[in-house]
């Protein structure tokens, strides 16, 4: 059975001179439609943008309009190889850039990222795999094996979060062909707690430190003034330590680490350490 769909709420232009972009025409009754037969819902926004400050304003847009909506599947910047991204003969980097701004922006918003192309797009046209790093990857590669198989080389194998298999699905009660998605959606994703934490006092700075956690992308380091609440955070790092300088000597702080990790562009969380407390000399 089909468990959800993913709306284009809207497009920009195709050509060079024009800036605009328009809501799909079609996008409020498909929404309506779906969520009254209990599908859960993900948009994208067919995007050629040229430059970070246009992808930030696509962005932008798509997030009024899923303002109020329920939106439970990701929320994707489809970028492909049209006549106004082709005209402007970008490179390869400034694409990616492109892509990542509007995944950011996205992923400020509250919805989780993905970038959608077809797989020479992601191979030839863009840093795919830097994208990847922190953002899910959407790929159109129409077979009948896997995303994955590879019969030359201009065939995108990296990471994929969703895969576009087909443009010609049936489903009962819908006359037109559709596309056909499978969306990787991880679960039961276990991060450990850090443990050993400890603290270190030096000269206006506070050093905390923890015990490596295996299989983590990285850590968070949150700080309070008070033990119990009003905790920011102030740092996210690869390593095991953080050297929290420019303090005020004998005034106390209390800390709190937690691993994360990355997956398909979503964070999984682990659970708080102890919480530690010091004072700067």
């Amino acid at each position: 059975g089909v468990d959800g769909v993913m709306l284009r709420c809207a497009s920009s232009a195709l050509d060079a001179k024009d800036t605009y972009v328009s809501k799909d025409s079609k996008f409020e009754d498909y929404y309506y439609e779906a969520t009254q037969a209990g599908l859960r819902v993900g948009a994208y926004i067919f995007s050629q943008a040229l430059s970070v400050d246009e992808a930030n304003q696509h962005a932008e847009y798509v997030l009024n309009l899923l303002n109020g909506k329920n939106i439970t599947l990701p929320v994707a910047f489809d970028y492909e190889m049209q006549k106004r991204l082709k005209n402007a003969r970008l490179s390869k980097e400034a694409k990616t850039a492109i892509a990542e701004a509007f995944c950011v922006s996205i992923k400020r918003g509250g919805f989780t990222p993905l970038l959608y192309s077809n797989s020479v797009f992601l191979t030839e046209e863009i840093d795919a795999d830097m994208v990847a790093k922190n953002f899910g990857i959407w790929v159109a590669r129409y077979n009948s094996i896997v995303h994955t198989e590879t019969d030359n080389t201009n065939k995108y194998s990296g990471p994929v979060t969703m895969w576009q298999c087909t443009d010609s699905a049936s489903i009962d009660g819908v006359v037109d062909n559709l596309d056909l998605n499978y969306y990787y959606e991880p679960r039961d994703i276990n991060v450990a707690r850090v443990t050993g934490i400890t603290i270190k006092s030096g000269k206006r700075s506070i050093k905390v430190s923890w015990k490596e956690v295996p299989d983590v992308t990285g850590y968070q380091v949150y700080r309070s003034e008070k033990k119990k609440s009003g905790y920011v955070k102030i740092k996210t790092t690869g390593s095991e330590y953080y050297r929290n300088t420019a303090l005020k000597a004998g005034k106390k702080f209390f800390y709190k680490v937690r691993a994360y990790r990355v997956i398909h562009g979503r964070e999984y969380y682990g659970k708080w350490s102890l919480i530690r407390s010091g004072k700067a000399k």
